[in-house]
């Protein structure tokens, strides 16, 4: 016999201990949360950075660390 066996993500749990009200929203609902202040100086300060926007031209699959030895 197979059992319907939903996962609940890593992320949902944390959201529901910040805010039990947050997974409802987002998963049942599917609202998303607008936009802070905080969100919109981070994605102006990603659209910036001149390296940050090559990366989303190149659209990489991974990244590997650079060094030197």
């Amino acid at each position: 016999m197979e059992e319907n066996k939903e996962l609940v993500s890593v992320t949902a749990v944390r959201q529901y201990f910040y805010c039990k009200r947050e997974p409802y929203y987002i998963y049942v609902i599917h609202l998303q949360e607008p936009p802070t202040e905080t969100m919109e100086a981070g994605r102006e300060a990603h659209l910036e950075d001149p390296f940050q926007a090559f990366l989303r031209k190149l659209n990489p699959k991974f990244m590997l660390p650079l060094t030197s030895s």
